[in-house]
């Protein structure tokens, strides 16, 4: 699977628009502390104001450029039946750790153990953990430092990976749609979560960072 982004400015609001980014949840499910990014309703959907979607992603794309230009390791999360699919050939094709399955509660907080779990050998886990054994091997990447930043491609859902990053003061990029509490991610992206479409643009846009950004450093080591 490929994700496709060709030229300089990979954003477009009428791609966003075309894909259905501004289609909020049900006016009825609404989160209040989601106004700001809000134009208003139609037809009892909430609709989110795609030029702040636009600001938003901007500043997402400074900060992943400054955090590859540091060596710093970005952790993906993705494990909504819209983009399971989408988040593990992204980690896989770009050599980043992933979750695109359920998560394991502690996956952040208790990160030296699950890497050590994850250099072990597979045949030495019991019978009972083989079910483990995709999950740790998605985190193998990491090369055993912590994530600097947390990518959730759905918000929605993920509570306690939220809960565990910012116990470590780890920043997260989150997509937040009209249902969601955008206050406690340090990036917010307001936008459709729920849509395989959107969720397929969501990883074109990050395939383009990072194939932009990471090609550059590896091209300033090799000079």
């Amino acid at each position: 699977m490929r994700f496709t982004k060709e030229g300089k400015n990979p954003v477009s609001l009428d791609e966003f628009f075309q894909a259905g980014v501004h289609l909020g949840h049900r006016s009825s499910r609404w989160e209040p502390r989601m106004a700001p990014f809000l134009l208003g309703s139609r037809k009892g959907l909430d609709v989110i104001d795609l030029d702040k979607t636009l600001s938003k992603i901007t500043l997402v794309f400074s900060v992943l450029k400054e955090i590859i230009k540091n060596g710093g390791n970005i952790l993906l999360v993705g494990n909504c039946r819209e983009t399971s699919l989408f988040t593990g050939a992204l980690g896989r094709r770009n050599g980043i750790p992933f979750v695109n399955t359920k998560w394991v509660g502690g996956t952040l907080t208790n990160w030296d153990v699950f890497q050590k779990r994850s250099d072990s050998s597979i045949s030495g886990l019991k019978a009972k953990n083989k079910k483990m054994i995709p999950y740790l091997m998605n985190l193998r990447e990491s090369q055993n430092r912590k994530p600097h930043i947390v990518i959730l491609l759905n918000v929605k859902g993920n509570e306690v990976v939220v809960r565990e990053a910012l116990s470590l003061n780890i920043p997260i990029v989150g997509v937040v749609d009209t249902d969601t509490n955008p206050l406690s991610i340090t990036y917010p992206i307001p936008g459709n979560d729920d849509s395989v479409k959107v969720h397929f643009l969501y990883c074109q846009l990050l395939e383009w960072v990072l194939n932009e950004f990471y090609s550059n450093e590896k091209n300033k080591v090799s000079l």
